[in-house]
C-alpha cells in the first residue's frame, strides 16, 4: 500500500507535534520543579534569618542591660562623690528610674526582635506555600499524555481518510 504525499506530510506533522508537545510539557514540569526548589531554598534562608534576628536581639538585650548597669554605676559614683547619701531619697529614686527605663528599652528591643523574626517566618511560610504550588504544577504536567494527545489529534484526519477509503466507519 502506498501513502500519498499529503497523508505522509500530515502523519509527519502529527509525529512532530506529538514530540513537540512532549518536550514542552517536560520542560514545563522541569521548570516547575526548579521553581519549587528555589522557593524551598528561600524558605530555608528566611528561617535562618529569623533565627539570626532572634540571636542578635538577645545579644542586643544583654548589651543594653550591661550599658544600663554601667550607667547606674556611674550615677552611683557621681552621687557618692558629691557627698549625697545614695541609700535614701532622690538617689534611690534616680537609680530605680534608670533601671526601669533600661528595662523598658529592653522590652522594646524584644518586641522589635520578635516582630522582625515573625516577619521572616511569614516570608518562609509564603515561600513554602509557593513551593507547594510549583510541586502541584509539576505533578500535573504529564509529557507522555501531552505528546500522545497531540499525536492522536494530528493523526485523526489520517484515520478518517483511511476509514473512508476502506469503506469502514470510524468509531
Amino acid at each position: 500500500m502506498c501513502i500519498d504525499p499529503l497523508t505522509a506530510i500530515t502523519l509527519g506533522s502529527a509525529v512532530l507535534g506529538g514530540v513537540s508537545s512532549f518536550s514542552q510539557s517536560s520542560a514545563a514540569r522541569d521548570q516547575a520543579n526548579y521553581q519549587a526548589a528555589v522557593q524551598r531554598n528561600n524558605e530555608i534562608i528566611s528561617e535562618q534569618r529569623a533565627r539570626t534576628v532572634e540571636r542578635k536581639g538577645r545579644e542586643e538585650e544583654r548589651l543594653h542591660r550591661r550599658q544600663v548597669a554601667q550607667l547606674k554605676g556611674r550615677q552611683l559614683v557621681s552621687l557618692a562623690g558629691s557627698g549625697v547619701d545614695v541609700t535614701t531619697g532622690d538617689s534611690v529614686d534616680l537609680l530605680a528610674e534608670t533601671a526601669e527605663l533600661g528595662e523598658r528599652d529592653v522590652h522594646k528591643i524584644r518586641e522589635n526582635t520578635q516582630q522582625a523574626a515573625y516577619d521572616e517566618r511569614l516570608n518562609a511560610l509564603s515561600f513554602r506555600n509557593e513551593a507547594r504550588l510549583y510541586d502541584a504544577k509539576a505533578a500535573n504536567e504529564n509529557p507522555l499524555l501531552a505528546g500522545t494527545t497531540s499525536l492522536l489529534t494530528g493523526a485523526a484526519p489520517i484515520a478518517s481518510k483511511w476509514f473512508s477509503k476502506s469503506g469502514k466507519k470510524a468509531a
